[in-house]
């Protein structure tokens, strides 16, 4: 791996390496200082945000060569985290001489992008909206802080029967979505808030909707590392 690589957060990652007495061909004994790995979160810039984090500890091998392996993070800053490789608790006055040479910044993303709230929301009655180009406001808030999705593709059902009028999506007349008849249109450009929420708006035309009837929808889509939408289906009676 190259600094800046984005990496899949939540799974194991092994750092290699070795350690030798400077000016000498002979390692140190096994067991006779500590091996740390810690992570600093970074702004783009490379600026640190808050404290520093101990991911993994263990005592050096023989020989001078280590292997660690250990859980990666879930999730780093949008910058990134650069990890150190430390030695700590030297014996006879030894110090470190290097320690901002073993370092790698990699940017770390385990979440999938989490659907936190849509509007209208499940089983909620609403007015019906104005006829296109006005219509129903849809709200969708997306919780994603590394690489969130640009766009999402919004998937719709009008639950009226077809022949009523030209949008009406319900084809075989059960009064239930089904997966062939939704309709959809893509989302774009949301406001981005705090705490990595992504709000995507959009307007559906239900002006045909008499009271009763029923709108599905639901959203797909993946972040910039391809992590799908962890969506929900929600529902909206006019």
């Amino acid at each position: 791996m190259y600094s800046g690589d984005w990496v899949r957060g939540g799974l194991n990652l092994s750092i290699t390496g070795g350690i030798n007495f400077e000016n000498s061909a002979f390692s140190p004994r096994a067991g006779e200082f500590t091996l740390r790995v810690i992570g600093q979160n970074v702004t783009y810039d490379g600026d640190p945000i808050g404290e520093p984090i101990v991911l993994h500890m263990e005592g050096n091998p023989g020989f001078g060569q280590y292997n660690m392996t250990f859980t990666s993070p879930i999730e780093s800053t949008p910058g990134g985290m650069v990890l150190y490789v430390e030695v700590v608790d030297l014996e006879n006055g030894s110090t470190y001489v290097n320690p901002g040479y073993n370092t790698v910044k990699l940017i770390f993303d385990g979440n999938s992008p989490l659907v936190l709230f849509a509007s209208p929301e499940i089983s909620s009655e609403m007015h019906k909206g104005p006829p296109s180009p006005g219509g129903q406001a849809i709200e969708i808030i997306i919780q994603d802080s590394v690489d969130p999705p640009q766009t999402v593709d919004l998937h719709y059902w009008i639950g009226c029967e077809a022949g009523v009028h030209e949008r009406c999506d319900d084809s075989n007349f059960n009064g239930l979505p089904e997966p062939i008849e939704y309709r959809s249109k893509t989302l774009t450009t949301p406001e981005i808030l705090t705490g990595g929420l992504n709000v995507f708006n959009g307007l559906i035309d239900d002006s045909m909707l008499v009271h009763g009837d029923k709108v599905a929808f639901y959203v797909t889509g993946k972040d910039g590392q391809d992590n799908v939408i962890a969506w929900a289906v929600l529902q909206s009676v006019t």
